[in-house]
């Protein structure tokens, strides 16, 4: 996508950056939901419970295309970005991880807990 906004963001530490997308469009989101659900499938019951079981290794892959698709450039570097988050200390990938589910987050999702609030802006300080 040629003309899509992104944003740097510097780990609290000062030692990296990363050049974040701000959306994922409809096939990367598919990418990431394919990459945990793939190979699964649903089963409902007559009660309409839904039961369904994800393997912990799928869910390191969604976190795997996350990265690959929302995370444009780690350090001023385009190259084996996924490998070199994963290569970071842990708190400092937390930090990139959660400003990346922030920006990217489900629009739905937002607006049902506005919903849910009574539509007024959280004012906690």
């Amino acid at each position: 996508m040629a003309n899509r906004e992104t944003v740097k963001f510097k780990t609290k530490s000062g030692q990296h950056t990363a050049e974040l997308v701000t959306f994922f469009t409809r096939r990367e989101r598919r990418g990431i939901k394919n990459a945990l659900f793939g190979d699964k499938e649903i089963a409902v019951d007559g009660k309409n419970d839904v039961k369904a079981s994800v393997n912990m290794a799928a869910t390191d892959q969604a976190e795997d295309e996350t990265i690959r698709v929302g995370v444009l450039s780690l350090d001023e570097s385009t190259d084996n970005v996924v490998e070199r988050f994963l290569e970071l200390p842990d708190d400092e990938a937390d930090e990139i991880k959660s400003k990346l589910d922030e920006l990217t987050g489900d629009k739905d999702e937002k607006a049902a807990k506005e919903k849910k609030d009574g539509g007024l802006p959280n004012t906690n300080a």
